[in-house]
């Protein structure tokens, strides 16, 4: 009997949120509120990350002026039954290799 349950992130609610896609980036310091976007905080942006990026009006896929490094980015892995998914700039998952 198969335990894969067929759950992937873009149809299992834990994913499903409308968190900014800082939430699931490597880069994030400190995660700020959800409704007034304030005090969220990554390496790329230590004073605060602009609001079009939480609002996922502008991808962070390059380095905006003003950055004090490079960083851009980059999804953490999730797992879900055995299988690990990474998030794209634009908030699609993609299944990575184990």
């Amino acid at each position: 009997m198969s335990t894969d349950s067929g759950l992937h992130p873009d149809n299992d609610p834990r994913y499903m949120t409308n968190f900014p896609p800082c939430f699931y980036c490597i880069h994030l310091t400190e995660i700020g509120t959800q409704t007034s976007l304030e005090g969220w905080k990554c390496t790329a942006f230590p004073d605060g990350i602009l609001y079009p990026i939480l609002k996922w009006y502008w991808p962070h896929n390059e380095v905006y002026p003003g950055q004090p490094v490079p960083d851009v980015f980059e999804s953490e892995v999730q797992e879900i039954n055995g299988k690990k998914f990474k998030m794209t700039v634009e908030g699609k998952w993609y299944e990575v290799e184990a």
